[in-house]
């Protein structure tokens, strides 16, 4: 029972985060299969894993696609640890766990700080997560990289994002169960984890219609057979003002005015919510 209450919690906060960067984000069950159209691939806190998902997933990432784990040591007195055998070879790293131990984080922060550009994540970033959740589960993995490329480093110095080339993609490690961390943690939205993956996301090629660089503010899309509707929704008590950024082939208007006014900011009371008109086509960016 205490591995589902811990797998929703973290599912629950990686897809807020997901939200936060206005990521369009499908969940999807194992037994189901991954299938084939996707760009980023996200596990969060990933402790158990079917062998059957692994094998899609490295097939995926061979043609293309980007998937990312986060490393959860699960929160009982038994059983620490992932059941992840493959963790090495698919992640380029060589683990340093002791049997039976989890490797407890020190600090009431965890602080990672890029060695290298990711998407818009650029050498020299910082980001901070609040180390929130039980003791057992609030644990870090100790790693050696052994062909993959240290993206971050932590305040200790230790390698804490990696990425590992598989044939035309990538797979990208947190040693850090980053997702759990704030899903333990009282009143932590919006914190960082919606900024790993937004340049997940772009360094994926994930192509978002439209979008805001702010977590506050929630983009979403409504597609019916008459028209697009981008909806910008204030998640926030703050009054918001929101530069919207579009693809290509997308052009937003205002509804409300009779001249077909563009619209390429707004700005947004404590909770408001905005509906806008889209004239891009209905196909799906992914």
């Amino acid at each position: 029972a205490t591995y589902r209450q811990d797998m929703r919690a973290s599912l629950f906060q990686s897809y807020i985060a997901a939200r936060e960067a206005d990521l369009h984000v499908d969940l999807v069950r194992e037994r189901d299969g991954l299938g084939t159209r996707h760009q980023l691939y996200l596990l969060p806190c990933a402790k158990l894993v079917t062998a059957p998902t692994v094998e899609h997933l490295v097939e995926r990432v061979r043609a293309g696609a980007t998937a990312y784990a986060s490393y959860f040591a699960g929160s009982t007195d038994n059983q620490r640890g992932p059941w992840m055998p493959w963790i090495n070879e698919i992640f380029g790293v060589e683990q340093q766990l002791r049997y039976g131990l989890v490797d407890e984080i020190e600090d009431d922060e965890v602080t990672l700080e890029m060695a290298t550009d990711l998407g818009d994540l650029v050498a020299g970033s910082k980001l901070t997560f609040s180390a929130g959740g039980s003791t057992r589960g609030c644990a870090y993995l100790p790693v050696v990289a052994k062909g993959a490329e240290v993206l971050a480093y932590d305040q200790h110095g230790r390698p804490s994002l990696l990425r590992h080339r598989l044939g035309s993609g990538s797979v990208v490690l947190c040693t850090y169960p980053i997702e759990h961390l704030a899903a333990r943690t009282r009143s932590v939205n919006p914190e960082s984890t919606w900024r790993v993956y937004a340049a997940l996301a772009r360094a994926a090629g994930v192509e978002l219609p439209a979008s805001v660089d702010d977590p506050r503010v929630m983009v979403s899309r409504i597609i019916s057979a008459e028209r697009e509707t981008v909806i910008v929704v204030n998640l926030s008590a703050d009054s918001v003002e929101a530069k919207i950024t579009t693809s290509r082939d997308v052009l937003l208007m205002d509804p409300t005015s009779p001249t077909g006014t563009r619209v390429d900011t707004v700005s947004l009371a404590p909770f408001e919510v905005v509906v806008l008109v889209s004239d891009a086509g209905s196909a799906d960016a992914g």
